[in-house]
């Protein structure tokens, strides 16, 4: 899964690339509806059939679908976040993170005794809606 993750951080990085060149390239949608195969395909092999898709040709809906392939990829136990390296991402003591934890305010994952939180879920819930930090 990791060198999944690996390959749609390239594939997202090439999207910038054609994105900056855009009307330079002679077909542009052939190009990213190729790229988009390329993953479908491998999704495919990985047993994520959800994640299979058809026609997508505009930079735009290549970065949604690769976005969705990264939420959908189980978290490696390197790529998560300790109660204390969270909580200096977000500006918070440790005590803070563990009472939002325990309020349900931010998404983590128990990993036997310990608290872990993937990067991409260091987003509080709060009454108004959700806070991206």
């Amino acid at each position: 899964m990791k060198s999944f993750k690996k390959f749609l951080s390239k594939q997202l990085r090439e999207l910038d690339e054609i994105d900056a060149i855009y009307f330079e390239i002679d077909n542009p949608s052939e190009t990213i509806a190729w790229m988009m195969e390329q993953i479908s395909l491998r999704a495919g092999k990985l047993g994520l059939p959800e994640l299979v898709v058809r026609d997508i040709s505009t930079i735009h809906d290549a970065r949604v679908y690769i976005a969705r392939c990264l939420q959908a990829c189980p978290a490696c136990p390197s790529d998560l976040l300790t109660v204390k390296d969270a909580a200096q991402k977000l500006n918070i003591s440790t005590n803070k993170l563990y009472d939002l934890c325990k309020t349900n305010q931010i998404i983590y994952q128990k990993i036997g005794r310990s608290i872990r939180i993937r990067p991409d879920d260091l987003i509080i819930k709060s009454p108004k809606g959700f806070k991206h930090l």
